[in-house]
Formats: structure tokens, sequence, C-alpha cells
């Protein structure tokens, strides 16, 4: 069931599938609307499963109120790029929020833009990114290449922090090793290779 939207006094609630309220919305300044969580269950319904929270990229799409308090017209959801990180500390942060469950990192522009963010040369994040993606070896995806620049960002830039990103590193390698091409340059080599990009 879809959730419901009801507008109330400058307030949008999102009601879930039993008719609570779950999130909603309030209007901030000029027109612009903030989001808050909110878990209002019936508490004397030990049984009731708890609705899960709409969070504001969830609510993209909700009618922000007007002036009368009623809804207004949907608010258009315009991308947002993160800021590229500036220290090695904040990539660090980064990939360790993107990796996947089983270690890798996708080949992401926001991946390849951070892990090459500080590499010598400088230039637009553009052109790093293009570069460090015309570098991958035929033999490799582009998810192996992000991990193996990844890999190469923490060993170059963050031994400081090795032992933060060093389980980290044990589970990319497995996972490298495991779909690693016959034929192709090893996966320490080919680490070593990639650190002129990073």
């Amino acid at each position: 069931m879809r959730p419901q939207h009801v507008a109330d006094a400058g307030a949008v609630a999102v009601l879930g599938p039993d008719g609570l309220p779950v999130a909603g919305i309030v209007a901030g300044p000029a027109g612009a609307a903030t989001s808050f969580q909110a878990f209002l269950g019936d508490v004397s319904d030990a049984a009731a499963a708890p609705q899960p929270l709409l969070l504001a990229d969830d609510l993209s799409g909700v009618a922000a109120p007007d002036e009368e308090g009623g809804g207004g017209a949907p608010a258009a959801a315009e991308p947002v790029a993160a800021p590229a990180p500036r220290t090695a500390k904040e990539v660090l942060d980064m990939l360790n929020l993107k990796r996947g469950l089983e270690g890798s990192w996708a080949d992401s522009d926001e991946v390849l833009r951070a892990v090459t963010s500080l590499a010598a040369g400088g230039g637009e994040a553009e052109e790093r990114v293009a570069a460090a993606r015309a570098a991958r070896p035929e033999a490799l995806s582009g998810e192996q290449w992000a991990t193996v620049l990844a890999l190469a960002f923490l060993r170059k830039r963050c031994g400081a922090e090795r032992s933060t990103w060093e389980g980290m590193e044990a589970k990319a390698l497995g996972w490298l090793a495991a779909g690693w091409p016959a034929g192709a340059k090893s996966v320490g080599v080919t680490v070593l290779t990639a650190s002129k990009w990073v």
C-alpha cells in the first residue's frame, strides 16, 4: 500500500499502511521543506510491526504545503553532488561507506573522483576520472579497476591509518582474487601500477 500524504496546518504527515504517521515535513524558510524522522507506532498493540520510516530522500515527491496549509506542487528532486573529498582521511571515510558487501567498489564517478582527487598534476576532476578510466587494463572490469584504484589509494595515501583500512583491503583482495582474469598481471603488480593515478 502506498503511503498517504496529509496536509494539516503547515505540515505534511506521511501515513503508513495502518494509517499512523511515520514521518513528516515541516515548511522551512522561504517555502523550503525540511524533514524530520519520527516513529509514532501504537504502543498498546505490541504485536503490531513497526512501519518503516520515510527519510528525506524518500519524500522527494511529497507536496510542500502552500501558504494556506494545503498541498502545493510536488517538489522537484534535484540531484545534489557530494562535495569532493579534500583530504586522504575524507576519501578513506567515503571509501568505507561506498564499498560493497563483498569488498569491492563500484565503477562510479564518485569513487573515481575521490580516489584521484589528490593525484599529482591536479587537473579537473572529470579529466582525472577519464584518465583513470582510460588506464584500465583491458582484461579487468570497471568494478575490478575501481577496486584496484581504491586499494592503490589506501596504500599510497593512508599509510598512517592502516589499522583502519586493513580489513577493507583484505576483503577487497579476496574479492579480486576470486574473479581475477587468467593471464592478467598479478593483483599486487596491478595495484602498484595503479598508484600513479591516485
